[in-house]
């Protein structure tokens, strides 16, 4: 019997073909979660016996009514939620960067014009990006952080990023003094893509140059996000973003993020493991999109000591990932945090995915 999974040899035939099926809707549907939203555990899928045949059938009916959906709105999409899980197949959509040069040359006449500041060269970073899979270093200055306050504080979020849930409104205040909150996360999701901030940043001329270097291609702008992170009153739950994942958004794509409050090991630090986007076990690439079961430490004998990554800093701190790298949030314990993301992608799709 393999350790930590219940012994099913005594159980029904017909029970274990249930579980297997459940199990392999799960690997290429949604993650289960409880009421919450919270991960339920493989473990506790299996051992669960509110799992029916009636369930099952919902679960079968739902990954059909979610495919026909992708089938009639766009079939590139659907290809790409497959395809794009596999490195083989991420790696033929790459380029030459020493192809890249005269694409730098249309955006460094704008550099001086650009809003954040690095310590090294575009082709440095798009360097480190290519081998680790994350670039750190990216600055916006204090002014800019200050608006972007100043944006948060007198803007409406929406808790767990529901559109149609009660308005919320952040105070300064907040930020000195938290209690617990019923929920993890509030975004300014009616706000955020018409925000002049947020589109500024996306047209800044450094970002773009380096999307366009990282992406082989003019860059595709996907969608960007203002979120704030709290103190969250049941921070012992599972949590889908708190397992080591990849994001299946499209053959090639990066992402932007930017911390606009102080952000340390507990308020909300992003972990990534360095070189995970281009080493992969082929189940892993499988299942591409689901986070991943196993531990921290059978995660380190695979890629290595050093690989993990926490990232930290001051408030107007970005960095720059490959989403297909693995990579995890973590809880707030105290302080709330300010976050900001800016993703392109290579391509424009009629639909996304159903149930986000």
């Amino acid at each position: 019997m393999v350790a930590g999974f219940p012994d099913v040899r005594n159980s029904k035939p017909r029970q274990g073909i249930f579980d297997s099926i459940i199990l392999f809707l799960f690997m290429f549907h949604d993650v289960p979660e409880d009421s919450i939203g919270a991960l339920i555990p493989w473990k506790q899928v299996m051992l669960d016996t509110n799992y029916s045949t009636q369930k099952l059938r919902d679960k079968i009916s739902d990954f059909f009514q979610e495919h026909r959906y992708y089938w009639s709105k766009d079939k590139n999409f659907l290809l790409m939620k497959y395809l794009a899980r596999f490195i083989k197949v991420r790696e033929s959509f790459s380029s030459d960067l020493s192809l890249f040069s005269e694409a730098l040359n249309k955006y460094t006449r704008s550099f001086a014009e650009s809003q954040i500041s690095t310590p090294e060269s575009v082709e440095s970073i798009l360097e480190t990006i290519g081998k680790d899979g994350y670039y750190q270093g990216l600055k916006l200055s204090e002014e800019i952080v200050e608006e972007f306050l100043e944006y948060a504080f007198s803007h409406a979020c929406y808790a767990n990023r529901i559109a149609d849930s009660l308005p919320i409104q952040i105070t300064p205040e907040i930020l000195q003094d938290c209690p617990a909150m019923p929920f993890r996360v509030a975004s300014y999701i009616k706000d955020q893509e018409s925000c002049p901030l947020i589109q500024s940043l996306a047209k800044d001329p450094k970002i773009l140059a380096i999307a366009e270097g990282y992406l082989g291609r003019p860059p595709v702008y996907h969608t960007s996000e203002l979120l704030w992170s709290f103190p969250h009153k049941a921070s012992s739950d599972y949590c889908y973003t708190h397992f080591f994942h990849s994001d299946i958004n499209d053959y090639r794509n990066i992402k932007f993020f930017f911390y606009l409050t102080d952000v340390d090991v507990t308020d909300g630090s992003h972990h990534y493991i360095k070189g995970s986007h281009k080493k992969r076990a082929f189940m892993d690439q499988l299942k591409a999109g689901i986070p991943s079961p196993k531990s921290d430490q059978r995660l380190i004998d695979y890629y290595g000591e050093g690989t993990f990554e926490d990232v930290t800093g001051p408030a107007g701190f970005g960095f720059i990932g490959d989403p297909y790298t693995l990579h995890r949030g973590s809880d707030v314990a105290s302080k709330p945090r300010l976050f900001l993301q800016i993703e392109f992608m290579i391509s424009s799709y009629d639909c996304w995915y159903y149930n986000r």
